[in-house]
């Protein structure tokens, strides 16, 4: 089993293949710059704790960046 991610690496996946994080009401999407959606991802934390994004949500929003390349080619 993979471990979370802290939520300030996540982000600079994010920035790093061109996208952007926005907060929703419960959670937060991810768009591209050109606007858009890519997925929604939610951020897991405990009272007291860190911030982390889950391995599920990674591979979630790895798999969508692909599948957005593959179409824009």
């Amino acid at each position: 089993m993979v471990a979370p991610v802290p939520e300030h690496k996540f982000n600079r996946l994010v920035r790093d293949h061109g996208c952007i994080l926005r907060s929703t009401a419960k959670e937060y999407e991810i768009v591209t710059r050109d606007g858009q959606f890519v997925c929604s991802v939610a951020v897991s934390h405990k009272k007291g704790g860190k911030r982390e994004i889950k391995p599920v949500y990674i591979k979630r929003f790895l798999q969508a960046i692909e599948t957005i390349r593959e179409l824009n080619r």
